[in-house]
């Protein structure tokens, strides 16, 4: 909690500039500030898939288990869409926990929309920035208790959008679906490619 009250160093740099397969470094480990290696899973066809703003990536992996993050990401504008095609993406914490990215900019506020997490919890107030314009997460996660090959403990999160909490400490009942289920080892932050020029940049790890 002490941590997201604090003000967030960033690296100022694109989130993940790949090749086909494996990057140097454009995720930072907020602890020492040095670049880390970023995995990009599933590169587009063709000559797409840099993974910079003007050529965003389709699914990128960090490689990395620490727990916390920070983030900054861009929803497209897309005016004749609507609903889930509006700039649909995800923040998966351990691959598990699904934190919505979507254009969500002045709707209600559902565990589908920006802000959510999947299938689980909507955001406590809707902190939306307009399309276009860039938007910040900062999340804080404990991931869940396993003994025995059974679950214990549930993972809990908090999530600050745009300098406010929308999420405080949130249990997390369920894995959601899009990647990995749940289970005791860690896993890597994963961010979905799902069809749309979503992008992402100054991405911290932050271990614990």
């Amino acid at each position: 909690m002490q941590r997201l009250a604090e003000p967030v160093r960033r690296n100022l740099n694109i989130a993940a500039s790949t090749s086909d397969v494996v990057v140097g470094g454009q995720i930072a480990n907020a602890t020492d500030g040095m670049p880390l290696t970023v995995v990009h899973v599933d590169s587009n066809t063709g000559a797409g898939g840099t993974g910079t703003v003007e050529d965003p990536f389709n699914q990128l992996s960090s490689g990395l288990t620490f727990p916390d993050s920070d983030m900054e990401f861009r929803t497209p504008f897309k005016p004749t869409a609507r609903g889930q095609a509006r700039g649909n993406s995800g923040v998966y914490l351990q691959s598990r926990y699904e934190c919505q990215v979507l254009d969500s900019f002045g709707l209600a506020g559902e565990n589908n929309e920006c802000g959510g997490i999947y299938s689980i919890s909507k955001p406590a107030v809707n902190a939306c920035f307009p399309p276009l314009t860039w938007q910040t997460y900062d999340i804080e996660f404990t991931n869940s208790v396993w003994e025995d090959g059974k679950k214990k403990k549930n993972a809990r999160v908090t999530i600050r959008q745009n300098g406010i909490v929308i999420h405080d400490d949130v249990e997390l009942t369920h894995g959601t679906p899009g990647k990995l289920p749940e289970a005791a080892e860690p896993a890597p932050l994963y961010l979905q490619g799902h069809g749309n020029p979503v992008v992402y940049r100054n991405i911290w790890m932050v271990k614990k």
